[in-house]
């Protein structure tokens, strides 16, 4: 099993014996493991460290904003060395920028940096787990609520999203979901999307770079049948960030 909502999984049998479901019968090839995916664990952080001036000043500035939303997920200089200090007999030695400001993904497995003091990365996306993941912003929502306009919103870029979750240059709902796609993997940040959404067909908010075709994301809506999405393009811009 999988929780489409905090991540954990397991074995069903791991489940049942935690809710007390102890009278329900499982079927030998499911109690042998014949057909249980690959688990990916969940990296746990503690990031209640204060951000760095530096990292203040970039965001507030580039944002517009006198105050950093702790939903944001941004992490400081000093977390991210020690993280990335103690994945490296997993994952290898990954570089340390001295200036970036870096964003946790959803599920811990990810740290998406924007690189401020370096010519050869503009962005680097450090691995600390197994599996996909990707930026959202963890605001808060009553499903009660949510569900009566189920609206998600993807922009390219961590930038992107957060300014527009700040500011809502877009009329969109404020407990909406607000997630990026990386490199442009929307197809892929579509099924976190929806399961994010408890919906297989929410209402899809498309933050789009000037420089991507809208056919991109028409052949994205026609293969996942998206009954509901509305692609926006910044007229003064290349993007929203």
């Amino acid at each position: 099993f999988r929780c489409v909502r905090c991540g954990q999984g397991g074995h069903i049998k791991a489940l049942l014996s935690h809710i007390h479901a102890n009278d329900v019968i499982i079927p030998e090839y499911i109690n042998d493991g014949k057909f249980t995916k690959k688990k990916y664990k969940t990296y746990k952080i503690t990031y209640n460290e204060p951000l760095e001036d530096y990292i203040q000043e970039y965001v507030k500035s580039r944002l517009q904003t006198d105050i950093i939303p702790e939903e944001l997920n941004i992490i400081s200089t000093n977390v991210l060395k020690k993280v990335v200090s103690n994945v490296a007999e997993e994952f290898g030695q990954q570089p340390i920028f001295n200036e970036c400001v870096s964003f946790l993904s959803y599920r811990n497995r990810k740290i998406i940096s924007r690189v401020l003091n370096n010519d050869k990365f503009r962005y680097y996306i450090y691995t600390l787990s197994e599996g996909s993941d990707y930026y959202v912003i963890k605001n808060t929502r009553k499903y009660t609520e949510y569900k009566k306009h189920n609206t998600v919103v993807i922009a390219e870029g961590t930038f992107d999203i957060a300014n527009q979750y700040i500011h809502n240059f877009i009329d969109i709902p404020k407990d909406s979901i607000y997630m990026c796609a990386s490199n442009q993997a929307f197809t892929y940040a579509y099924k976190l999307a929806r399961s994010l959404a408890l919906s297989y067909n929410p209402n899809l908010i498309i933050l789009a770079d000037q420089d991507i075709e809208s056919e991109t994301y028409n052949k994205m809506c026609k293969k996942y049948n998206i009954k509901h999405m509305k692609i926006y393009k910044n007229r003064l811009g290349k993007d929203f960030g």
